[in-house]
């Protein structure tokens, strides 16, 4: 997922030749800007090669590949944050240091940037999760002030899940082991999913079958050991004939689960 943000037109200092700017210093030039992210039709240069990353507690590292798909040159400027992706890198305390923190990526040319864990405790019973962001700083146009024109950040986020190697069970047992249950509370039904296992399960979607008809609701990630609960809209009866999920495996494909 990705997404954009503008930067303030007169900041000279974000915006130089990428081919005079020095990456030392780059990064505490560009992470006191002030970015706002809104929802555009916009599409990022940078691919990353896959939609999360899984990292055993037992690895030394874990890396991350993207290419930059783009016909310009653009500064990459890596981080992790702990889900309040809008909080000054600086002033975040994650676990996890990404390797290089800035770097420039040539057009059809890639980068891999390292993560590794910096040793502070994390719990030993359960997963825990970040999220992994690449901001795609493209080359100044020369002129943008004269015009006015829009300088464009764009943002990608992908979820880091650090996994004790000791962890029972699976994650894609826990997907399948999800319990569900519907309750009418001030006049609104809502579908409970409960998750016993230690590992994190990534909901994409789930239809819920009563009286002969479907309902879809907009599930998201249930956490280990949790529930969370979703508005079933249009639905008036706690009776659920059958359930049918889907939800995101470690390889970043859905995987889909049903029960009666």
């Amino acid at each position: 997922m990705f997404s954009v943000a503008p930067a303030q037109l007169g900041l000279q200092s974000l915006y130089a030749e990428i081919n005079n700017m020095p990456i030392k210093n780059t990064f505490t030039v560009i992470i006191f800007t002030t970015f706002i992210s809104f929802s555009a039709p916009s599409t990022a240069s940078i691919v990353i090669n896959a939609t999360r990353v899984i990292y055993p507690s037992d690895a030394k590292e874990a890396l991350i590949k993207m290419v930059n798909q783009g016909q310009q040159p653009l500064l990459i400027q890596s981080w992790l944050d702990d889900g309040h992706e809008d909080v000054d890198p600086q002033a975040l305390n994650v676990p996890f240091i990404a390797s290089p923190p800035v770097s420039r990526v040539d057009p059809k040319q890639g980068l891999t940037v390292r993560l590794n864990w910096d040793g502070q405790p994390l719990p030993t019973d359960r997963e825990s999760v970040y999220w992994f962001n690449a901001l795609e700083i493209p080359k100044k146009n020369k002129d943008a002030d004269k015009s006015n024109q829009l300088q464009i950040a764009l943002k990608t986020r992908i979820k880091v899940f650090y996994r004790p190697i000791s962890l029972p069970g699976s994650p894609a047992e826990a997907i399948q082991h999800l319990q569900w249950s519907l309750a009418n509370q001030e006049k609104q039904v809502w579908a409970t999913a409960k998750n016993d296992s230690p590992y994190f399960v990534s909901l994409v979607g789930a239809t819920i079958t009563s009286g002969g008809k479907k309902y879809n609701i907009e599930p998201d990630m249930v956490a280990p050991f949790s529930s969370a609960r979703y508005a079933v809209k249009s639905l008036t009866s706690t009776q659920m004939d059958t359930i049918s999920w889907t939800a995101v495996n470690d390889y970043g494909g859905n995987v889909e689960a049903t029960k009666k």
